[in-house]
């Protein structure tokens, strides 16, 4: 080829690698931003979790229909037992013994009794919730010495009834009953449509 000169050329390519010293500080950055958010999950959750178990500890929830009576002793026989302190959400007390219902369902009956013979002898007794002279539920108690018994039983209860509890020593009265707890609880949730 005439008069022509041909020239060829490598490219040269250069690698440039980032400093190692760069490279760990950028990691070590991107890790503690992670630790920090790890950290700010774990104290929201653990502070929602301890708003929740002190909202829990409080009452039940204000949808359900319920009434909850504080402990009591000294009860007489033969009479309808007057509860003081009670926490409620769609029920009432009248007169301090008449529970008022105001839906029609069934009912959880919980109690927890504790009782004891007098004068050292063995004592029967029975719980009986009523409403009029119609018994709903019934619960026997027997002892000599101080005994604590829990137990729960569904009753059915029609809106505008009042049911109230009596207890009845068999024979003379025999049984003291040194403290009772008790709680009616609705099955149905809200739905009270009767």
């Amino acid at each position: 080829m005439d008069g022509e000169v041909h020239v060829e050329t490598e490219m040269e390519y250069v690698t440039v690698q980032a400093h190692p010293l760069r490279r760990s500080w950028r990691l070590a950055v991107v890790l503690s931003v992670q630790n920090v958010l790890v950290a700010v999950c774990l104290a929201v959750s653990f502070y929602c979790f301890w708003l929740e178990q002190q909202r829990g500890s409080e009452t039940p929830e204000e949808s359900e229909i319920y009434i909850r009576f504080d402990p009591i002793a000294g009860i007489p026989d033969s009479e309808p037992v007057k509860f003081k302190r009670y926490v409620n959400h769609t029920m009432n007390l009248s007169d301090d013994s008449g529970i008022q219902v105001r839906c029609t369902g069934p009912y959880m009956l919980y109690m927890e009794v504790c009782s004891e013979g007098l004068d050292g002898q063995s004592g029967n007794g029975t719980l009986e919730l009523r409403v009029g002279n119609r018994k709903l539920a019934s619960f026997s108690l027997q002892a000599r010495e101080e005994d604590c018994r829990d137990s729960h039983q569904t009753v059915y209860l029609r809106k505008g009834e009042i049911a109230t509890l009596y207890f009845t020593s068999k024979g003379k009265k025999n049984l003291e009953v040194k403290k009772l707890t008790l709680g009616l609880h609705y099955l149905l949730g809200t739905q009270c449509q009767h």
